[in-house]
C-alpha cells in the first residue's frame, strides 16, 4: 500500500543494482502466509484502480499488475499442491495479463497444474535465467 500510494506523489524509477536485501525465514509473512498475501495484494488493487483521481498513465497498468499477481498465486497454489486453485489463477493471468513475452510462461505451469506433473517450474525457472543472468530465483 506505502509504494503504491507513494507512486502517486513521488516519481518511482528503476535503479539497475540491489540497494538492499532480504532475508527469507520460515515464519516471515513472505513464505509462511503467501497466499493470504497475493489475495490482500488482490484486494488492494480493487481499491486502487478504483480511485478517482488516478493517472490515466497508472490505470493503463492495471491488467499486467493483476496478470501478474495471479500468476504468482498460480506458482505458489502449485508449490503447495493445490492443483485447482493453481489452474484457476493461471487461467485468470492467462485472460488479465495484456500480450506481454511472460504471458506464455502461463502455459506450462497450468500444464502442470492440470496434468499434476513438475515441468512448469523449471521451464519458468530456466525463461527468467535467460532474461536475467545473474540472478537466482527458486
Amino acid at each position: 500500500d506505502l509504494w503504491t500510494r507513494a507512486a502517486l506523489v513521488f516519481p518511482i524509477v528503476h535503479i539497475p543494482v540491489s540497494l538492499a536485501d532480504v532475508r527469507l525465514h520460515s515464519a516471515a509473512k513472505t513464505v509462511a502466509q503467501s497466499i493470504s498475501f497475493l489475495l490482500e495484494q488482490d484486494r488492494l488493487f480493487n481499491d486502487f484502480f478504483a480511485l478517482p483521481d488516478l493517472p490515466s498513465r497508472i490505470r493503463a497498468l492495471e491488467s499486467r499488475a493483476r496478470g501478474a499477481n495471479y500468476l504468482t498465486m498460480g506458482r505458489r497454489y502449485l508449490r503447495n499442491q493445490q492443483h485447482r486453485k493453481a489452474r484457476d489463477a493461471l487461467a485468470r493471468a492467462w485472460h488479465t495479463y495484456p500480450l506481454h513475452p511472460y504471458k506464455l510462461i502461463i502455459l506450462p505451469l497450468w500444464l502442470d497444474a492440470i496434468l499434476k506433473i513438475n515441468i512448469g517450474m523449471s521451464l519458468f525457472r530456466l525463461l527468467i535465467r535467460l532474461k536475467n543472468p545473474g540472478q537466482f530465483f527458486t
